[in-house]
């Protein structure tokens, strides 16, 4: 199957046959978790902890590195039309640039990976804890789809783009900690 064909069957198959009122509360509020202002506000909050405050940083980090950089430098680069110009699609939310990638689907990837690799370095026999919320991105990025303003693709480009960013970060953090030692 062709990326385009793809696309419209997944956007068909999600946006429209899944469509209830109940699936669209549970929806939004995904889609609210994949915000980068949302993300960036949950690792402020980390950081007023003791126990949380290793997350914090990183996390605000990795939320600005890929969410306001890369999918913003992407979506520059790479324009395209988002499936809320087709007829039959209704989109719940208004939206301004590109579709490709999903910048939502990009932080909450890279929150998830940023998360993970954090606490299997800082909590190595609890990090499989950590793992929820690739559960969570993943939600955000069916989200995105469902409410009719990414093409499955996008969302697909997005998950990569918020991994890769997180393990950039990864390996700065890494270096930076070799330094202090």
């Amino acid at each position: 199957m062709d990326p385009a064909n793809f696309d419209l069957a997944g956007v068909r198959s999600i946006h429209l046959g899944w469509h209830s009122p109940i699936a669209d509360t549970f929806f939004l509020i995904l889609t609210y978790l994949g915000l980068g202002q949302v993300q960036a506000g949950i690792g402020l909050l980390l950081l007023a902890s003791k126990k949380t405050k290793p997350f914090g940083w990183p996390i605000v980090a990795t939320t600005v590195l890929t969410g306001t950089l890369l999918a913003q430098l992407l979506k520059t680069l790479l324009p395209r039309q988002r499936p809320s110009n087709l007829e039959w699609v209704v989109a719940q939310e208004p939206h301004k640039l590109s579709s490709f990638p999903s910048g939502h689907t990009t932080t909450a990837f890279a929150c998830a990976t940023t998360t993970y690799l954090l606490a299997r370095r800082l909590y190595p026999e609890h990090s499989w804890k950590f793992l929820f919320g690739y559960l969570i991105a993943g939600g955000v990025g069916l989200s995105r789809v469902y409410r009719g303003v990414h093409w499955p693709t996008d969302v697909l480009a997005g998950a990569c783009a918020g991994i890769a960013g997180a393990i950039v970060l990864e390996l700065i953090l890494q270096k930076i900690d070799r330094r202090k030692a």
